[in-house]
């Protein structure tokens, strides 16, 4: 019941935001990129409710992961949206559209 409870909360913090104002938590390794599986909102809550067997087993994937240089630069060109949650100390994000 915990996990529904916090993906109710989560649901309604998720927001838009583009690379520009991700960019000084990237610079402090506290971003990850959440892929389409499992996408932002079950990510968080994995994230929230401290369940990291299966968090580590999403960055194992390469499901959840730092975005890399190249794709900070392509960023940095590009001025991507992304959806985002804060889930302190950590932001997670997922690119708009993916």
């Amino acid at each position: 019941m915990v996990a529904d409870e916090m993906r109710k909360k989560l649901e309604v913090e998720i927001a838009t935001v583009t690379w520009q104002q991700l960019r000084p938590h990237a610079a402090v390794d506290r971003l990850f990129l959440v892929g389409a599986d499992p996408g932002l909102l079950e990510a968080g809550v994995a994230f929230a409710t401290d369940d990291t067997a299966q968090v580590a087993k999403w960055i194992e994937e390469g499901h959840v992961a730092r975005p890399s240089d190249s794709q900070r630069a392509q960023w940095e060109e590009t001025g991507e949206g992304f959806r985002f949650l804060i889930l302190s100390p950590f932001v997670l994000a997922e690119v708009v559209g993916s």
